[in-house]
């Protein structure tokens, strides 16, 4: 697989900043890898996003879209 770029890394990472806010679907679902860290302070969600490595920051991303991608809420 290829490296990502650090200007993908970083429109990922303020993507995901977007989300950690709040679900673009409204409320928190279940099964979201985010619900647990919209509940954290603003620094923790920054530092808990910012510590993530690569993969896992790609991971929750595609996750994130494969949802955005399905009709059920």
């Amino acid at each position: 697989m290829n490296k990502p770029s650090k200007d993908n890394l970083a429109a990922a990472r303020a993507k995901l900043s977007g989300i950690l806010v709040e679900c673009p679907r409204g409320g928190d679902h279940k099964y979201c890898q985010l619900a647990e860290q919209r509940y954290l302070p603003s620094s923790e969600k920054f530092e808990w996003l910012m510590s993530l490595p690569v993969d896992e920051l790609q991971n929750i991303y595609s996750s994130h879209c494969r949802c955005l991608k399905t009709k059920v809420y």
